[in-house]
């Protein structure tokens, strides 16, 4: 369950991208990043509400505009973890990466899904690029154990 400070943030977040898309209901960004924080509320919330939640803003924002890759990545998360369809899920995880080649983030969650899967070198491939994109990020050192040790190659997330 995520702590106070962190539901007043998601809730403060959403209002400020509500502030945009009434400002701009065309605004494909804002509809994407009311999708992240839906799918960041899920553990918080009614998990089956902030989720639907997220879908449709996430659509809405894939309708509105098919290259904002923040879309893409929610819709792949919640194929993989709420609709149990990891081969869209990739799809869409995919689709992110190749409009944003630089975000750690999605490459992270391609890791996962990967080592999911059982493609350890493909996933090993993406922690690495995930890292290079942000070597700053924290989280990356988590997905590395995770995959380092579905790949197992037992000490490689050390560096």
């Amino acid at each position: 369950m995520a702590s106070v400070g962190t539901t007043t943030a998601l809730n403060d977040a959403l209002a400020q991208y509500k502030n945009a898309i009434a400002s701009d209901p065309m605004f494909a960004r804002a509809y994407a990043g009311m999708a992240s924080v839906y799918l960041g509320m899920a553990g918080a919330a009614d998990r089956a509400d902030s989720l639907g939640h997220a879908k449709q803003m996430a659509e809405k924002a894939e309708r509105i505009n098919p290259l904002v890759a923040e879309a893409h990545t929610v819709l792949g998360v919640i194929a993989i973890r709420d609709d149990w369809n990891a081969a869209r899920g990739e799809a869409e995880l995919r689709r992110a990466v190749e409009l944003e080649p630089n975000n750690a983030t999605n490459h992270g969650w391609l890791a996962e899904l990967l080592a999911d899967e059982g493609h350890a070198d493909a996933a090993l491939r993406e922690v690495d690029v995930a890292r290079a994109s942000d070597p700053m990020w924290a989280y990356i050192n988590a997905i590395d154990t995770f995959v380092s040790g579905a790949a197992h190659q037992y000490g490689r997330e050390a560096g």
